[in-house]
């Protein structure tokens, strides 16, 4: 009768190892295929601001690939973007393949690229992947550009020290009526100091002064984004035009030399008459100097990048997952088996049941707890801070993308680690995993 037993016993555990076994072996086959089953990825960018003529790269990373089981199709570039580099290159964390694509627009403007296509073959298996470039906005080269003061009145009117000719600009205000204007730099990496004259015969008021931002000097790219130097109100006494007031700006132009900009020679005149539906239209400040369609662009694109961090977080979540579940189901079979070493040596034994199902419980409660613990994320844009603390020092930027360790986080704010750099976040900045 105990015969009978031990082979029902021993039939029973060796179904049990057979069903483990077969449910390792799918799941060992599936997580080397996670990467061929997804056809779709995105370049992702370096930065998010780019001018002709200059070398932009697109970087892509492929999970569980090495790099000799990559193959690249051909493609035809467009007409005015040229290939300057194609490199791919393996990497440890996460551990697979990244290529490095370097372009060069010749013309200012807004590229939509098809897609890049790439044949994996692993593992006796070949498929083609389609590699999808995220919209982006090339602006003109500025490289050469001196900075410039501007005046923008509130009509619309705009003058600029490049195109100053001892002309007069006429003003729709009646005489005792106030004259409201601001005036802005631009093409310039940092301001030093802004001064200007009180004109005669006119009440003449600065009603706010702008604080000259300094994050402009660490740019490494070049901008053409107007700054804000002051407000002014300046009320004419009497009907003839009167000169402007000289303006200097001392700044450091976009070749890092120092530089004096002055805005005068011209003259300013109250002239009252009401404005056609057609002037209003043809307003020459909201065609030149209006910012909401590129910030509309640079949203769009903010997004896109926003949205192949997800993804990549997203598929690096799930090979967390899959590595985190093999592991549980390969020590079940260890424990397992060693359970059933046990039993036939030993027969029945309350005992060695009791601990193999409590060690079961503990590596049941390790997995959850470690997939539950998520202590690494994907940085989207910003600066890292030297505490947490908006107006911290900014101490450094990472790029888009990155996967970063979380150290220490407290509510908002989480202080990140890479192999090159740290500091504290804000939480919207990651995408956890």
């Amino acid at each position: 009768m105990e015969k009978y037993r031990n082979r029902i016993r021993t039939r029973f555990f060796k179904r049990l190892l057979i069903s483990v076994l077969f449910s390792a072996c799918f799941i060992t086959l599936y997580a080397q295929q996670d990467t061929l089953n997804q056809n779709n990825f995105s370049f992702i960018l370096s930065s998010d601001s780019f001018s002709q003529n200059e070398d932009i790269l697109f970087e892509l990373t492929l999970e569980q690939i090495k790099p000799e089981e990559i193959q690249y199709l051909p493609y035809k570039w467009p007409q005015g973007v040229n290939l300057r580099l194609l490199r791919k290159q393996e990497i440890f964390s996460p551990k697979g393949t990244k290529i490095d694509l370097w372009l060069k627009f010749d013309s200012p403007g807004l590229y939509k690229l098809d897609d890049f296509h790439l044949t994996i073959k692993k593992n006796n298996l070949e498929q083609t992947i389609n590699a999808s470039f995220p919209q982006i906005l090339i602006n003109k080269d500025l490289s050469s550009e001196s900075p410039l003061l501007t005046v923008c009145f509130e009509d619309g009117t705009t003058v600029s020290s490049d195109n100053i000719q001892a002309q007069t600009i006429n003003i729709n205000k009646q005489k005792s009526q106030v004259i409201r204007f601001s005036v802005y730099a631009q093409f310039t990496k940092q301001i030093l100091s802004f001064e200007y004259e009180i004109p005669k015969d006119s009440i003449f008021i600065q009603t706010k002064k702008y604080e000259f931002p300094a994050t402009l000097e660490s740019e490494d790219y070049f901008s053409d984004k107007l700054i804000q130097i002051a407000d002014y109100e300046w009320t004419l006494l009497n009907d003839k035009p009167q000169s402007f007031p000289l303006m200097t700006m001392q700044c450091i132009n976009l070749q890092n030399n120092p530089v004096t900009i002055e805005l005068h020679d011209f003259y300013v005149e109250s002239v009252f008459e009401e404005k056609s539906d057609d002037s209003q239209k043809n307003n020459l400040y909201e065609e030149v100097f209006n910012a909401t369609s590129p910030a509309i662009e640079e949203n769009s694109n903010s997004k896109k990048s926003e949205t192949d961090c997800a993804d990549l977080a997203d598929r690096l979540g799930k090979n967390r997952f899959i590595k985190i579940l093999f592991f549980t189901i390969l020590s079940v079979i260890i424990i397992t088996f060693i359970f059933i070493i046990f039993i036939l040596r030993y027969k029945s034994n309350k005992l060695i049941s009791i601990i193999y199902f409590s060690i079961l419980v503990l590596v049941f409660i390790f997995s959850y707890t470690t997939i539950m613990k998520k202590n690494k994320a994907i940085f989207t844009n910003g600066y890292l801070y030297s505490i947490p603390d908006e107006n911290a020092v900014k101490t450094e930027t990472i790029q888009p993308g990155t996967q970063v360790k979380i150290a220490e986080k407290t509510n908002r704010w989480y202080y990140i680690q890479t192999e090159t750099a740290k500091g504290w976040c804000l939480k919207n900045q990651l995408i956890l995993f």
